[in-house]
């Protein structure tokens, strides 16, 4: 069987990568990866990608901070006020990521695409 890894890939303006990073930073969790566009954390097995462009290869395929700026809303969760891609954004990131960057699509995947 192949081993599929499991991380959260988050979108993050370029602008707050760093605080993100070190508040992330203070819940135990450690850069692993520091590259241009991505701050990979982890703490024991949970991953975590900010990224400020969807990319893979050096390839980006998506304007990150096109998509916070024109394709984002107001979302509760919680009852704490966060920000969130749209749902036709959503869809289009998620099914951009599951065939550029994983190169197969998953379950998770097919369920926010149904949603």
């Amino acid at each position: 069987m192949d081993h599929v890894s499991i991380d959260l890939d988050i979108i993050i303006s370029s602008k707050d990568i760093y605080k993100a990073a070190r508040l992330l930073r203070e819940k135990g969790f450690e850069v692993i990866v520091y590259k241009p566009y991505t701050i990979t954390l982890a703490r024991k097995s949970f991953i975590i990608d900010l990224n400020t462009q969807p990319l893979f290869a050096w390839i980006i395929y998506s304007d990150g901070e096109k998509l916070l700026e024109e394709y984002s809303e107001e979302i509760m969760i919680d009852n704490a006020v966060a920000r969130a891609l749209t749902i036709e954004a959503e869809t289009a990131v998620s099914a951009s990521h599951a065939i550029y960057k994983e190169h197969m699509v998953l379950l998770i995947d097919c369920l926010t695409i149904w949603r």
